[in-house]
């Protein structure tokens, strides 16, 4: 076992940069987790909520101005004169949390139980569920209260403003939805940095390993490939268990009882199949390539850039579609699907099969290589 010891005794060297991301990733984490904009905010019917939106009302009857009288009642009302096509970079960068298009033929669309709403939503906004909620609670009063294909906006409004005949979501609720939706930003962002950690910190390892003097060496003597492979293998898979250990429990910082267990449990069985094609990548880039400034760069830019074409920066929704075409080519893509518990077992049985690919190409790499060298 002198390699994997000899391995483990290199791995002192990545642990600046490993202490470097992880410092700015849970900082990040912190500011998110402390942020007004992702605090689940007061349902209280007596105050609005602290939610800054914009009402787009496209209709421009007596139901639909009702609607947006009462939404702008409910948030923080922020007025835009612009295009429809200027409105979404209105939304991102204005800092509101989304933009509401309430849609032509809204009382028809109403009584059909059709889309009647449209809504923009900022990608950097965590708050935006707690839309949802209210204009579904809205549209099932305004449905109701049809008579003759009219909404009866008055008597909507009146209840919707007796406090009495609501039930408003509790604190538990409403805590345990804003603890699932940042635990979905924060393995999301995880998912990135152990990209990053595990393909750099292995280069770091394997730098002393791949002089050109050692590797003859190497070549030479009578120690078994498959057996410096297997022991190279086992020290990646100690480094990257680890990893996986400290940002798994790194979540208990900022939320040390789970109130959903079994999102959680979703949560970390994704970041386990990343922690699994990670620790591939890293085998893989370190056999396509022995130098150590060259494995360290891709270790940092290549997960970066696929981190926004793969939704994690900005979530999937907002990606361009000749971007996500590309996006689909890496194991990222289905990460970030698989937490939105899009199809599940499909995308994880992808992001496995992409760990497989990668160790496969990398033994052939290696061998390759090998063989060139002898000859």
């Amino acid at each position: 076992m002198i390699i994997f010891k000899t391995f483990l005794r290199l791995l002192r060297r990545s642990i600046p940069l490993i202490l470097s991301y992880s410092l700015v990733f849970f900082l990040i984490s912190a500011l998110n987790a402390s942020s007004p904009a992702t605090q689940p905010a007061s349902l209280d019917p007596d105050e609005p909520y602290a939610i800054r939106i914009h009402v787009q009302d496209l209709d421009q009857t007596e139901a639909s101005k009702a609607f947006a009288a009462y939404l702008n009642s409910r948030f923080i009302a922020v007025n835009f004169d612009g295009s429809d096509q200027e409105l979404y970079e209105f939304v991102t960068s204005s800092g509101i949390e989304a933009a509401i298009k309430i849609l032509p033929d809204f009382e028809k669309h109403v009584s059909r139980n059709e889309k009647a709403v449209e809504l923009v939503r900022n990608p950097l906004g965590q708050s935006s569920w707690q839309l949802e909620p209210e204009i579904s609670k809205y549209l099932r009063f305004a449905r109701a209260s049809l008579q003759d294909g009219k909404i009866d906006s008055q008597a909507v409004t009146k209840i919707l403003g007796d406090n009495s005949t609501l039930h408003f979501v509790g604190r538990h609720q409403r805590n345990e939805k804003f603890q699932q939706t940042w635990l979905k930003i924060f393995f999301r962002f995880a998912g990135y940095i152990i990209l990053c950690i595990v393909i750099s910190s292995f280069s770091l390892c394997l730098a002393n390993f791949n002089e050109s003097k050692n590797r003859a060496r190497r070549l030479v003597s009578s120690f078994r490939p498959w057996r410096y492979h297997s022991q190279i293998i086992l020290g990646l898979s100690l480094l990257t268990f680890f990893l996986f250990l400290f940002f798994s429990c790194g979540s208990f910082i900022f939320f040390p009882h789970i109130e959903d267990g079994a999102a959680f449990a979703h949560f970390l069985l994704c970041f386990a199949l990343l922690c699994f094609v990670a620790m591939a990548a890293g085998y893989l880039v370190n056999n396509l390539s022995s130098k150590e400034s060259l494995n360290t760069t891709i270790g940092s830019m290549a997960p970066l850039a696929l981190a926004f074409i793969s939704g994690t920066m900005t979530g999937l929704d907002y990606i361009n579609p000749s971007a996500l075409n590309v996006a689909k080519l890496f194991p990222l893509y289905y990460y970030n699907l698989a937490l939105e518990g899009i199809d599940f077992a499909r995308n994880a049985i992808v992001l496995f099969l992409f760990a497989i690919l990668y160790f496969l190409l990398a033994v052939i790499v290696s061998r390759t290589r090998s063989l060139n060298q002898l000859g």
